[in-house]
């Protein structure tokens, strides 16, 4: 393992935002940074950084999320519907660099202080997904200040639960051009202010796509399709696979297509 490196890159609030790497390889001819992220003397955020082939400017990126019981370490490893390494080896054969981090409480992120609990249920939610979301924008706001990236086209990509986080991070402006949502629930029930149903006024001129499963065992059929057919943008588009919520990989080079066309 490499020895850390810090550099220091100030937030658009005036703190600054560290990123420590920890280790540099190659993953399937690309380059990853092993990383944490976050401002001086705060926990840091656990990521992996997947580098697309040498540019002389700066290229798109994708904030990669990963679903409830999942982590980053998903997005390097491949064939299997929430092995998100095939979507991301798609992502970077066409340009698109991969920002992969934990949601709090999960895989490598060493701020969780669970005494016993389970983040799902009703009372401890909240407090998961609010420091999740203080989390998605501590990694947002480093990635929008490093000259290697290009926050004009910044994307959002993330399965199941993830479509949750992507859908109020775009409501409240996290600035996303585009976002590739699978197997996203809508929660039309609830009255919850995360519920993606609570957070489709305010999504701007964001492209989403998502993709559903017309099987799929915990998100009912009138469930996404009440999703697609409310979210009130002009660019949309739905794929759907006779499968249940475990996707087929059918859908990882079409997404990635309809992603590149729109960064």
């Amino acid at each position: 393992m490499q020895k850390p490196i810090c550099c220091q890159i100030p937030s658009s609030h005036g703190s600054r935002i560290l990123i420590e790497i920890t280790e540099t390889k190659e993953w399937f001819g690309f380059k990853m940074e092993v990383a944490r992220i976050g401002p001086s003397g705060e926990n840091r955020v656990p990521c992996h950084i997947l580098w697309p082939n040498e540019s002389d400017t700066p290229v798109p990126f994708v904030l990669a999320t990963h679903g409830a019981t999942s982590s980053k370490h998903e997005w390097t490893e491949l064939d299997g519907y929430t092995k998100g390494g095939n979507l991301a080896q798609q992502y970077l054969s066409a340009g698109i660099a991969v920002v992969a981090f934990d949601w709090h409480f999960h895989g490598d992120n060493d701020t969780r202080e669970l005494n016993g609990r389970n983040v799902f249920l009703p009372e401890h939610f909240d407090d998961f997904f609010d420091r999740s979301v203080l989390d998605a924008n501590t990694v947002l706001h480093w990635a929008r200040q490093n000259p290697s990236l290009d926050s004009t086209r910044m994307a959002f990509s993330g399965y199941s639960l993830a479509g949750t986080f992507g859908f109020w991070l775009a409501n409240h402006g996290a600035g996303f051009k585009a976002m590739v949502l699978c197997v996203p629930g809508s929660g039309r029930q609830s009255d919850k202010y995360h519920s993606p149903c609570n957070n489709l006024g305010n999504l701007g001129k964001v492209s989403i796509l998502q993709v559903s499963a017309k099987q799929d065992e915990y998100i009912p059929t009138e469930e996404w399709n009440w999703l697609f057919n409310n979210a009130p943008i002009s660019d949309k588009t739905l794929f759907t696979y006779p499968s249940g919520h475990s996707l087929p990989l059918d859908y990882v080079q079409p997404a990635a297509e309809w992603l590149k066309a729109r960064l």
